[in-house]
């Protein structure tokens, strides 16, 4: 079983060799995608950065609960004790959502330059592996296609870094059409 990745580029990590957080190497962060208790709605939230449980701020407050639905965190508080969903103080945080098993990326035109040039480092490392890489865009998805070259198939130290390259050449290929990159990935 494999993790994908799908938005407006598409495709599969490769198996033991990518992890789902590989485009990070390309200079952005993810960010998690949670699901909120009771209204079950999803959205983005940024974990590293988050909003600590502090009652004394309504700003950092207002990331604990869905604002789509509720106009305030002791509504959507109040609809948590009406499903039965029993809140843990020393985990407050956690409590107001379900993490997903999907990250978000979202590249845009400011990063061109950092990708080319990890690009081009990758490039001298195993570029002369790369013979059979072709973007491929059906309407508005972009995959790639890539045969391993027998003579490498046994070489375990350069896939990590082939893998790599064949993913931010797409990302640069969607950022250089579109201006933007943006795509969830399988945890």
């Amino acid at each position: 079983m494999g993790r994908y990745y799908s938005g407006q580029i598409s495709g599969k990590f490769w198996l033991g060799i990518q992890s789902s957080s590989d485009a990070s190497e390309f200079g952005v962060d993810y960010n998690d995608i949670i699901r909120y208790h009771v209204c079950q709605c999803e959205c983005e939230y940024e974990f590293e950065k988050g909003p600590e449980t502090n009652d004394d701020d309504d700003d950092e407050k207002s990331n604990l609960y869905c604002s789509d639905c509720y106009s305030s965190h002791e509504e959507h508080m109040q609809a948590m004790e009406e499903e039965g969903i029993e809140l843990d103080a020393s985990e407050n945080k956690n409590t107001w959502f379900i993490a997903t098993s999907e990250i978000e990326y979202k590249f845009d035109k400011s990063h061109i330059e950092i990708i080319e040039d990890k690009i081009k480092t990758l490039e001298r490392e195993v570029g002369q592996y790369m013979e059979s890489y072709k973007i491929i865009e059906n309407e508005n998805e972009i995959t790639y296609d890539y045969d391993l070259p027998d003579n490498i198939k046994n070489s375990i130290n350069e896939l990590p870094m082939i893998a790599r390259l064949c993913f931010g050449k797409q990302i640069l290929y969607c950022l250089q059409k579109y201006d933007t990159c943006c795509f969830y990935a399988e945890t």
